[in-house]
C-alpha cells in the first residue's frame, strides 16, 4: 500500500490486534501525533505516550518491517504506529475518481 492512498482498511490489516489498533486511533483523535514530515523515502512523526516516541514508516509498506518506532513494544505494530497512519489517512485523504 502506498501511504497517499491508505485506507482504514489498509490501517486494519496491518495489526492483528484489536486492541492496539483502538488504542491507536484514541491517540489520533487526542491529537498526540506531531510533527508529521516526509524525510527521503519516510514519513517522520513524532507521538506522545508515556514519553515521546518517533514513528517512521516507509512511503510504500509491504508489511509491518515497513513501520518503526522507538517505544518498548515488541510485538508487532504498536498503536503509536496505528496513530500516524490515521494521521496520515485523514490529514492526506484519498482523491474521488
Amino acid at each position: 500500500m502506498e501511504l497517499h492512498q491508505i485506507t482504514e482498511a489498509d490501517i486494519r490489516s496491518i495489526t492483528g490486534d484489536a486492541g492496539v489498533l483502538r488504542r491507536g486511533k484514541e491517540y489520533w483523535k487526542r491529537k498526540r501525533v506531531h510533527s508529521l514530515y516526509l524525510k527521503g523515502n519516510n514519513v517522520k512523526a513524532k507521538v506522545r505516550g508515556s514519553s515521546i516516541y518517533t514513528v517512521t514508516i516507509k512511503t510504500q509498506i509491504k508489511n509491518k518491517k515497513d513501520t518503526s518506532c522507538t517505544c518498548p513494544y515488541e510485538w508487532g505494530v504498536c498503536k503509536h504506529v496505528i496513530a500516524v497512519l490515521y494521521a496520515l489517512m485523514y490529514q492526506y485523504p484519498q482523491k474521488k475518481q
